[in-house]
């Protein structure tokens, strides 16, 4: 893991669940950045997401993660730790 990442990780407002994606357990990791969340999992970077104001939902705005679903969980996990 790059000294970028682990400094990412270790900021407060971070966290990881456990989760099923693509049919295995994986570690979702959420780390907060300018106007975006990062989104890691296992490990390795996958995508930004972001809440759409003009949709009122979560969406992917840079990466790939076709799991609709898990878009889903992450920003309601996101929605909650915030709230």
């Amino acid at each position: 893991m790059s000294n970028r990442v682990d400094k990412e990780l270790r900021n407060p407002l971070n966290f990881s669940f456990p989760t099923i994606f693509e049919g295995r357990v994986v570690f979702v990791t959420v780390y907060v950045k300018k106007g975006y969340y990062g989104v890691l999992i296992d490990d390795d970077r996958f995508a930004q997401i972001k809440f759409g104001n003009d949709f009122h939902n979560w969406y992917i705005a840079k990466g790939e993660l076709n799991d609709l679903a898990l878009v889903k969980e992450i920003g309601e996990r996101i929605a909650a730790k915030f709230n």
